[in-house]
């Protein structure tokens, strides 16, 4: 794990399939999970990709573990109306 000057984390993946852009990614600190950001970007090779986390406020010390909720975007969801 990386911090760039950006405000920007940047965190190798332990997953074979990517994290999808978007899904928000938290930590366990003191027993408490907290939002730390969400996911911007995925770069490096197929074989060894990372995450640009984009963080939410600053962190005092870099975390080991992050974890990831999936984030799909939404269906818009309308009614047809007749005439």
């Amino acid at each position: 794990m990386r911090s760039t000057i950006g405000g920007q984390l940047i965190v190798a993946m332990e997953r074979k399939k990517p994290i999808p852009l978007g899904s928000k990614v938290y930590r366990e600190k003191e027993g408490r999970i907290e939002e730390v950001g969400k996911v911007v970007d995925i770069i490096g090779s197929v074989r060894r990709p990372y995450a640009v986390v984009k963080l939410e406020g600053e962190l005092a010390e870099e975390p080991r573990e992050l974890y990831f909720k999936f984030w799909r975007p939404g269906r818009e969801r309308g009614r047809w109306r007749r005439k």
